[in-house]
Parts: C-alpha cells; sequence; structure tokens
C-alpha cells in the first residue's frame, strides 16, 4: 500500500509532538533540534500541497515558514 501524502503529513505531525515531548523530558538540545527539522519538513509538505492546489499565498507562507525554523535550527547550532 503506498502512503498519500496527507499520511506522511499526520505520520511526521505526530513524531514532532514526541520528539518535542521527549527533548522536554530529558532537556536534550539535540532532540529538541531533530523535532524542529521535523516540524520544518511538515510545513514544506504543507507547502506542497498547497502548491498542487494553486494556492500561491499559503504556497509562500509555509514555505517561509519552513525556511525560517531552518534558519532558527542553524543559529542555534553555530551561535
Amino acid at each position: 500500500m503506498k502512503a498519500t501524502i496527507d499520511d506522511i503529513h499526520i505520520a511526521c505531525f505526530c513524531m514532532t509532538l514526541a520528539l518535542i515531548m521527549i527533548a522536554w523530558v530529558y532537556s536534550s538540545m539535540l532532540l529538541a533540534m531533530i523535532a524542529l527539522t521535523s516540524l520544518s519538513i511538515n510545513l514544506f509538505i504543507d507547502a506542497f500541497k498547497e502548491w498542487r492546489q494553486g494556492n500561491t499565498y499559503f504556497f509562500s507562507q509555509s514555505l517561509v515558514r519552513g525556511l525560517g525554523l531552518i534558519g532558527t535550527i542553524l543559529l542555534i547550532l553555530f551561535i
């Protein structure tokens, strides 16, 4: 059975929530960065879905949010 884009979107969101909870419990910066990466991937998937529907405003909004999270991750890791 082939996974649809919605199945991947939901799985990525659930993984993000689980990683945030584990990172909070163990105070792990690495797990927090992995959770932010997962959230960024989730936003890119959302942007892809909006692009396929032809909604350019919501596509660019999700794309900028995903890139902003990647920028935040890079700032945290290198500063």
